[in-house]
């Protein structure tokens, strides 16, 4: 999408006067592997998501303000997807011989998920819901107007295992934030820019050893097919 990073530098240039007088730059969060403009540095917070299978997984929440508009970005690490499913059902003295499936299944459905919560949002209207894509890694964009009338632009990708929920919110009558949800980028563990040559999929994690109740090798782990989406 290299015709949207041209755009994207031609709107930072306009930030000033299109946004307001705040600092808008772009960040690059090393612990999470992406970068970002924010009208400020984010403040992040720690959070536990849980998914649409009931497991909860460790996160992030990296908020700005600019006045009262709000923009974060909540990145979901979803890595470890198959032993914290796996310790659910030991925990809650189930187990199942599919569970091995069920790991593959929270990670691919996990855009559609929170695309749903976006959608149910009481009073919001939807204007725009469509496939996306971000220097070639496939994911989801959402536009909405909501009941007080703000708009939201959502932008959601998978990437390495990592949920990104991109949302910009701003209230009636100011620009629309495309340019924050527009900016998301990747870098790899030396903090460098990630390069795809074609629309990338999220590749699932490798699978664990066959293990069953107790680790003791009951039921052996059935994958769902393929290793992408």
């Amino acid at each position: 999408m290299r015709a949207v990073r041209f755009l994207v530098v031609a709107l930072l240039c306009a930030l000033p006067v299109a946004l307001s007088a705040a600092e808008w730059k772009e960040y690059t969060i090393q612990q999470d592997f992406f970068t970002a403009v924010f009208p400020e540095e984010p403040k992040v917070e720690e959070i536990t998501w849980t998914s649409e299978y009931g497991v909860d997984y460790p996160g992030r929440v990296y908020t700005a303000m600019d006045g009262t508009s709000k923009f974060t970005v909540t990145v979901v690490n979803m890595a470890d997807a198959q032993q914290r499913h796996l310790d659910k059902a030991r925990n809650s003295n189930i187990f199942d011989q599919g569970q091995g499936a069920y790991y593959q299944l929270d990670i691919m459905s996990s855009m559609q998920y929170v695309a749903t919560q976006y959608r149910r949002r009481e009073g919001a209207k939807v204007t725009e819901d469509a496939f996306h894509y971000i220097d070639l890694v496939a994911g989801h964009q959402l536009h909405l107007i909501n009941a007080d009338q703000s708009m939201t632009h959502v932008a959601i990708y998978l990437h390495k295992n990592r949920l990104y929920v991109m949302d910009g919110t701003v209230p009636k009558g100011r620009p629309a934030p495309a340019v924050f949800t527009e900016s998301l980028g990747w870098v790899d563990e030396k903090g460098q820019r990630v390069r795809y040559r074609s629309i990338t999929h999220n590749e699932l994690p490798t699978p664990l050893p066959n293990t069953g109740r107790g680790g003791q090798g009951q039921g052996g782990q059935q994958q769902a097919p393929g290793t992408q989406y």
